[in-house]
């Protein structure tokens, strides 16, 4: 009899034990990990190795090694290439200049696109007899061109030219002429773009009725796949109506690398300074 007991007794513990290992969580907080099951904690499971990786997770075809159940960044889990990328390389930015500045070339890039616009030359001013002329704009150059990961490159944005001084005795009353803008390997060597700076408008104490029509001086392009090259706009001519009193606007003025607006006659005034120029980097490969 008490045989027969022991041997119900351990058949009924056994079923326990089979119907507790079939439900679909298993507590695992100071137990045992069981593979197949939903297993549960109240603490963080932390699964160290001293003689290497300590975890290697593998699928079938077709399905991820591991899934989260939120869209939290998980620390350190970092990736070195995408397609073959670098991360600094991952996002296509545009880096702008309206300044000097080093751009220094990311890791993994080797490919640049480059755009540059000179500076505006500054307008003319008047002296009661005649507007001055507006500044020319700013030449526009574009490049592709190959690079070098960690390369330093010199990036120097055009300044646009100063107004014509009023009152001034020629040529004091001319607008000023315009820098180019460059970008130029810091470790030596020519310019990989540069556009020229657009000419200041003639000032009305030139001794004549109108001001100068001037403009960005055409580039120079460098010996390089990809470039374009175009002119700035000119400005126009001042004091171009019967009593000489129109002031000329500048070449793209309202731009960066517009020329400066010549000043209005009657007013003595001092022509408009050019705008900036600028120097754009994309990187494409």
């Amino acid at each position: 009899m008490q045989r027969l007991r022991d041997s119900l007794t351990g058949a009924l513990a056994t079923l326990i034990v089979v119907v507790a290992a079939g439900g679909t969580a298993v507590a695992a907080t100071g137990g045992t990990f069981i593979l197949g099951r939903s297993n549960t904690a109240s603490t963080v499971t932390t699964l160290s190795n001293t003689a290497g990786t300590a975890l290697a997770l593998k699928a079938t075809s077709g399905h991820a090694p591991l899934t989260v159940n939120t869209k939290t960044k998980v620390g350190n889990l970092n990736a070195d290439l995408l397609d073959g990328l670098d991360s600094t390389a991952l996002q296509r930015r545009v880096s702008y200049y309206a300044g000097n500045a080093t751009y220094t070339v990311p890791a993994g890039v080797t490919m640049l696109r480059i755009v540059a616009r000179g500076g505006g030359g500054g307008g003319g001013a008047a002296d009661g007899t005649a507007g001055g002329g507006g500044g020319g704009q700013g030449a526009y150059v574009e490049i592709v061109v190959q690079v070098t990961p960690g390369e330093q490159l010199a990036v120097v944005a055009g300044q646009g030219g100063s107004g014509g001084t009023p009152g001034g005795i020629w040529p004091a009353d001319r607008g000023g002429n315009a820098t180019a803008s460059t970008v130029t390997p810091v470790a030596g060597g020519s310019a990989l773009i540069s556009a020229a700076g657009g000419n200041g408008g003639e000032g009305a104490q030139g001794g004549v009725c109108t001001g100068t029509l001037t403009n960005g001086a055409a580039p120079t392009a460098p010996t390089a796949p990809g470039v374009t090259g175009l002119n700035g706009l000119s400005g126009l001519n001042g004091g171009d109506d019967a009593n000489c009193t129109r002031s000329g606007p500048g070449g793209g003025a309202g731009f960066a690398g517009g020329g400066g607006n010549g000043a209005t006659n009657g007013s003595s005034a001092a022509g408009s300074a050019g705008s900036k120029g600028y120097v754009l980097i994309q990187i494409i490969g």
